[in-house]
């Protein structure tokens, strides 16, 4: 059995590791035996350690176009962007008719198009790869083409759980109805997204509602976590209030919504200093490929505004996602702008205040029965942060009851992607 997983970014990215590492163990348990390549944008990446000699990576569609390496022109950028749509056409169609790809088809785009064609299913990754506020967006654009490429050449595709949207325009819900309708299955990983591909018109026989993967990411062991706490200085005075920020990835956020966000990050975490004691830690959970989503950068604006911060801890160094989820079950309350922080802190037990940047933290939130405790990121004011952080801290004994009962069903319910793949492909 070969198995192709498609759609996966960077594992700079600790949310799309863990997705990664869920997607391959649920895989393979669900397809024992089988032979699994990835299609990453970022391959020189890599992947973890004890993933590397088990999979064969190989450079995405996207990666083909330069997204996430260095920069190049626009006009690079359509050149080749034109090249690989007329020879992946032209060798689906060689395929189509005669099996096999054309000869002169060769080099890294020919081992990605052979991996198409080998491959007994296709399967996309779970992630955000569909969203968008932009009209028009070349990265849309090839997210399709990646998707679509499996149903050109007529091979099952499947769609591990994914968020969907948001999608700016109409011609952009009626990609994403086409792409997705040709899948066998497609998996929303939050109500938000599977009431949206409801509304466009993905037939709801293919979809099934699954939720976020890691959620089921063990978290590193004990002794581990213990030894990493000592090693990156988190042995300051409780409460322990763990962070994330998120630098200025969306351009349709102008100056003044980051300027704000960051500002009252900033006074939020003073105020709870000056009134708990304790102290602040600022997580990596997104170390790159490319500076705009290198968390870091937000983070060391954010301490810096918060004047004497004495009390914050600032972890720079890029850890696993199992060692951050252990890190994050260390703290006493969790502040997330990134989405998969939040869901780590959460699973931990840890009450977690959401910050929305995209409509799957909302999802997410809903899913879990949190929606008092989400923000939208664009309407972040001083008061508004503080007093929603003040109330998830006096009210965090009953919330650590609640995600006591919530979580584990979901993360039960997360184990089965795999499980609902193999069903269906096995009974073809």
């Amino acid at each position: 059995m070969k198995i192709l997983v498609i759609n996966v970014h960077s594992s700079q990215n600790a949310g799309d590791a863990a997705l990664l590492t869920m997607a391959l163990r649920l895989l393979r348990a669900a397809f024992p035996g089988s032979v699994i390549t990835v299609a990453m944008n970022r391959p020189e990446a890599g992947l973890s350690s004890q993933e590397s000699d088990r999979v064969g990576v190989l450079p995405s569609f996207m990666a083909h176009l330069g997204y996430g390496g260095a920069p190049i022109s626009i006009g690079q950028r359509l050149w080749a962007g034109v090249r690989i749509l007329a020879v992946s056409l032209a060798s689906a169609l060689t395929y189509r008719w005669r099996q096999r790809l054309p000869g002169w088809v060769r080099g890294e785009l020919g081992d990605l198009l052979a991996a198409y064609t080998l491959a007994d299913l296709v399967v996309s990754c779970p992630g955000n790869i569909f969203a968008t506020r932009s009209r028009f967006g070349l990265p849309f654009l090839l997210s399709a083409l990646t998707v679509a490429y499996a149903s050109l050449l007529r091979k099952p595709l499947y769609v591990l759980p994914q968020s969907i949207g948001p999608l700016a325009v109409g011609w952009q819900r009626a990609l994403v109805r086409w792409v997705y309708s040709h899948a066998r299955i497609v998996q929303a990983r939050e109500p938000v997204s599977f009431r949206l591909a409801l509304r466009i018109g993905i037939p709801e026989a293919r979809l099934r509602l699954v939720p976020d993967l890691a959620l089921a990411l063990p978290a590193a062991p004990p002794a581990e976590v213990t030894t990493a706490c000592a090693r990156l200085g988190i042995t300051g005075a409780r409460p322990m209030l763990g962070v994330t920020a998120i630098n200025r990835l969306l351009s349709r956020h102008g100056d003044a919504v980051w300027d704000r966000y960051e500002t009252a990050m900033a006074h939020a975490l003073r105020t709870f200093l000056q009134r708990y004691g304790g102290c602040v830690v600022f997580y990596p959970q997104v170390c790159g490929p490319t500076e705009r989503e290198d968390d870091r950068i937000a983070a060391h604006r954010i301490v810096e505004g918060m004047g004497d911060s004495g009390a914050a801890i600032l972890v720079d160094e890029p850890l696993s996602p199992e060692l951050l989820k252990g890190l994050y079950g260390e703290m006493d309350l969790f502040l997330a702008t990134r989405l998969h922080s939040g869901i780590f802190a959460a699973s931990m037990g840890v009450p977690t205040l959401l910050v929305e940047y995209l409509s799957k933290t909302r999802g997410l939130a809903e899913m879990m029965g949190l929606e008092e405790r989400r923000l939208e990121l664009a309407e972040i004011s001083d008061d508004l942060l503080w007093n929603t952080l003040e109330s998830l801290w006096l009210d965090r004994a009953a919330v650590r009851e609640h995600l006591s009962r919530v979580l584990p069903p979901l993360e039960q319910q997360a184990m089965l992607a795999g499980q609902i793949i193999a069903e269906d492909f096995h009974g073809c």
